[in-house]
């Protein structure tokens, strides 16, 4: 993507892109499940404390998303992430990479281009709509997920009831994964209004088929290192 600069704030590159999993990753075939199935839902959260693992169930997700026949979920190239951090308490930064996410996820970067007049100045109601239309004008989003990774580190209810506001008016077939430890009460009442569906951190348990599995994972590894070590020592 080029580079885009809105007043004091540039894009950042690394908050668009989606995590590797982390070394010790295991797949969740329970919790993808669950999530594939609500996909068709405008909006899905996923709400859990530190350490639950809402942002690897995002990062199984997409990679699911994006590769055929895998966890069944429906596969779709036009995935967009946005790592959200404090610096998106800011609507201009928020929503510039916001649709910055959504510029990659339909790989054209007139998506963002044609709304930077508008990420100028104030940001109120107004604007959203007008940005929420701009999506519509561009003739995309017949399939599209945005992953939004901790969006509770905003903390701005402004922001939240832009948000909310945002997802009402956009293509139906733009959907949005958000996940947050917990939902503000912008948040949560705007997607109580609208039905949203809603993950907790009881939904990210291990079942346990996973743990067998992943206690069997752990033994392997410890019984291969082991061998290895034997080996290193006679060599």
């Amino acid at each position: 993507m080029s580079e885009f600069r809105l007043n004091n704030h540039q894009i950042v590159p690394a908050k668009l892109e989606i995590p590797s999993p982390p070394p010790a990753f295991m797949r969740r075939p329970d919790v993808m499940d669950h999530i594939c199935r609500l996909l068709d839902q405008k909006v899905t959260f996923i709400v859990a404390p530190l350490g639950c693992g809402k942002t690897c169930a995002l990062v199984e997700c997409a990679m699911a998303l994006t590769s055929p026949d895998e966890n069944g979920c429906e596969a779709t190239p036009h995935v967009g992430w946005l790592s959200v951090d404090e610096r998106d308490g800011d609507p201009e930064h928020f929503w510039s990479h916001v649709f910055a996410a959504l510029s990659i996820a339909e790989n054209d970067n007139s998506i963002l281009e044609n709304v930077l007049p508008l990420l100028q100045g104030h940001i109120d109601s107004d604007c959203i709509d007008r940005l929420a239309a701009s999506l519509f004008e561009s003739q995309k989003f017949a399939n599209t997920i945005l992953m939004l990774d901790g969006v509770d580190l905003v903390q701005n209810e402004e922001i939240d009831e832009q948000l909310v506001r945002f997802i009402t008016y956009s293509p139906r077939g733009l959907h949005f994964l958000i996940s947050a430890r917990k939902l503000s009460q912008k948040l949560e009442r705007g997607a109580y209004n609208q039905g949203q569906l809603q993950l907790g951190y009881h939904d990210l348990f291990f079942s346990m088929s996973e743990t067998k599995n992943a206690l069997e994972a752990v033994t392997n590894s410890y019984v291969m290192g082991g061998g290895l070590r034997k080996i290193a020592l006679l060599s």
